[in-house]
């Protein structure tokens, strides 16, 4: 958590990450919590992995928030007021929940890889249960040096449905940007089980690659990635071809 309150505090806020943080334990923590501040900027390197065990990636405050991810980010994000935007470099990647409030004049900018919906493993084990919190005395912790964990400890995968994604502000990818989501086409739950989409209230841009991972060819119904609330743009973008 970084502070700048008070009648000495509103001072600009700098945070840079290289590592493993694995934080957030209470329903109003996050892995990185910032509080105050007027301009504040948060850096996460390309060997860094930045997860909450309640999901929260990162929390902002009233000031102007800038998050720069080259790392590796899981959850969901709320900047809160101020002007604000969430910059995913081209070794970075997004693996995006339930939220991200950039604000209604925000950006969300990708060059790198964005993934909509995920679960963490480490040791092959959920790092999510229940509520998100996971204690330290978990059998999960056992095998693993808490002290000495690499990113190469955690790994991601997909998640065959959940709650849709939100995304207040715009979003842009970029030509170099990939955008990925498990797919699944289930005869059985076709017309009962609507699909997660990513629901944008401002403008949407898509120019790079579509990486649809095809788990259940059930059925040939139409799949709906997204929706927009402002112009949406889908020039110079494609698909993967999975066959």
């Amino acid at each position: 958590m970084a502070q700048s309150e008070g009648i000495d505090g509103q001072d600009t806020i700098t945070i840079s990450i290289d590592g493993v943080v694995i934080g957030g334990t209470g329903p109003q923590a996050g892995a990185i919590d910032i509080r105050g501040g007027t301009i504040n900027e948060v850096s996460i390197s390309s060997d860094s992995f930045v997860l909450s065990r309640n999901m929260e990636l990162l929390r902002g405050g009233e000031g102007d928030d800038r998050l720069l991810l080259d790392g590796v980010g899981i959850g969901n994000v709320d900047l809160g007021g101020g002007t604000n935007s969430l910059i995913v470099g081209q070794s970075g990647e997004l693996i995006a929940l339930e939220l991200i409030d950039l604000g209604e004049d925000g950006v969300l900018d990708i060059a790198g890889k964005f993934t909509l919906g995920g679960e963490v493993l480490l040791a092959g084990e959920p790092l999510f249960e229940g509520s998100g919190l996971i204690q330290k005395q978990d059998p999960v912790f056992n095998s693993v040096d808490l002290e000495n964990l690499s990113p190469d400890d955690l790994n991601v995968v997909g998640l065959a449905d959940g709650p849709d994604l939100t995304i207040v502000g715009s979003v842009n990818f970029q030509s170099t940007s990939t955008f990925s989501r498990d797919i699944y086409f289930d005869r059985e739950n076709a017309w009962t089980e609507p699909p997660m989409i990513m629901n944008v209230s401002g403008d949407f841009s898509l120019s790079g690659e579509v990486d649809p991972n095809l788990v259940h060819l059930g059925q040939a119904r139409p799949f709906s990635l997204l929706s927009a609330g402002g112009d949406l743009n889908a020039t110079g973008a494609y698909v993967d071809d999975t066959y």
